[in-house]
């Protein structure tokens, strides 16, 4: 069952400026509760936003090179017990904006903001890349291998003798987005992909919307490296194969839009 993690918030605590701290690398999966507990840390550094496009009157805003950072930055908030009110910006018309001093607005392409309360008071965040641990190991955790002839109504469907698939029976929120979003943060999103669409729920599970697994057979030991899935692996012999080949080549395929929230 996913266990969450409370984010202890302490009022009136002093923190560190975030340029004297050293940005932590990112080399696998591992690596990602201490890299985005960090830009956060930096996000809650940050002044007062008085620039353009913000939905709240107080907020701060963090800028990010990559747009997927602010996405898989925003999911992970999502999952905690106790979210802040942290979300990300960059996408549609979701657009923040700064301005010089002639008056001409720039506009920033993606990031992390955090919205503020009536009090400007300063926030300590306690443990929370511990809490992101968490949310990490529920995400590789709980995969089991299965087949396109046990699960005939997955919506997206990959070449069944090129990709392995796997289900899993609990879910964090928007699972298949976060995957997706780290797989393009690795390089790797042509060899694993993630999905919660189905033609029709499937029968056993407690939730709806259970996401599922696709990875390249032959990249699993380069996906592997970087996402270290949990993976119960279960016997096939060549006519589940076959089954499953025939199963694909018969059905209409459905047309899958970019990774988005």
């Amino acid at each position: 069952m996913l266990r969450k993690v409370m984010i202890a918030m302490l009022i009136g605590s002093t923190l560190s400026l975030c340029s004297a701290m050293q940005t932590p690398s990112v080399n696998d999966i591992d690596d990602l509760p201490n890299y985005y507990a960090y830009l956060v840390n930096c996000l809650v550094q940050q002044q007062l936003f008085s620039g353009y496009g913000f939905k709240v009157k107080k907020c701060k805003v963090l800028p990010l090179t990559d747009w997927y950072d602010s996405k898989i930055c925003d999911i992970l908030n999502k999952n905690l017990q106790a979210p802040l009110e942290l979300h990300d910006f960059g996408t549609g018309i979701n657009q923040r904006a700064t301005s010089d001093e002639q008056g001409n607005r720039h506009a920033l392409q993606s990031g992390i903001e955090l919205w503020l309360g009536e009090f400007d008071m300063p926030i300590y965040l306690n443990g929370l890349s511990f809490a992101y641990i968490d949310v990490i190991e529920d995400l590789k955790s709980g995969w089991e291998q299965s087949t396109l002839k046990e699960h005939p109504d997955i919506m997206f469907q990959q070449p069944g003798k090129n990709w392995l698939l796997f289900i899993k029976k609990q879910r964090l929120i928007e699972e298949d987005s976060l995957i997706r979003f780290l797989a393009m943060k690795f390089n790797l999103a042509t060899k694993v992909d993630s999905m919660c669409e189905w033609l029709k729920e499937p029968s056993g599970f407690e939730e709806r919307g259970i996401p599922y697994l696709w990875i390249r057979a032959d990249a699993l030991e380069e996906v592997q490296k970087k996402f270290k899935f949990c993976l119960s692996k279960t016997k096939r012999d060549d006519s589940d194969q076959k089954k499953d080949d025939e199963s694909e080549a018969k059905r209409p395929r459905v047309k899958k839009t970019e990774a988005t929230t």
